[in-house]
């Protein structure tokens, strides 16, 4: 098995893909077996609403924009302006899919601010605002039961 610093995982055939008004992405890095994750690893799931005829163009390119994003994604893996996190997974991995002991951390999406509809919701420290955390044991991509 080896081991990969970066990949983005893909829905459908698709590294990007499309529901509602969002672009969704999902990159990995860990164990992997043929490019699969397969072992021990994490992977981040982010959205992207495409609002460009309701945002401000010269908010986005502000640098007050641009220094609250560098902060908000310092610490993630993947740094595309626009790409919200909303989950972190971190535990073992089957076939590609979450799969045995593993932590779920659910973060809050951008609010609609009706002005500036790229807001990120962060904590007192600029980075991304945790809504909710699962951990337990993972089947077939899905959350099962409780425990550590």
């Amino acid at each position: 098995m080896k081991k990969v610093n970066k990949i983005k995982l893909k829905s459908e055939g698709k590294t990007i893909w499309k529901m509602g008004e969002c672009l969704y992405q999902e990159v990995y890095s860990g164990e992997v077996d043929n490019d699969i994750p397969n072992g021990q690893g994490v992977s981040e799931e982010y959205e992207c609403y495409e609002l460009p005829q309701i945002a401000d163009p010269d908010y986005l390119s502000s640098q007050d924009y641009n220094n609250n994003w560098k902060i908000y994604s310092k610490d993630l893996m993947h740094k595309e302006k626009g790409f919200y996190l909303t989950e972190r997974y971190t535990g073992e991995w089957k076939s590609g899919k979450k799969h045995g002991k593993g932590k779920l951390i659910r973060y809050h999406s951008p609010s609609t601010h009706q002005d500036y509809p790229e807001v990120f919701k962060t904590n007192e420290n600029g980075l991304p605002e945790i809504y909710e955390v699962v951990e337990g044991i993972f089947k077939d991509g899905f959350f099962r039961k409780k425990g550590k």
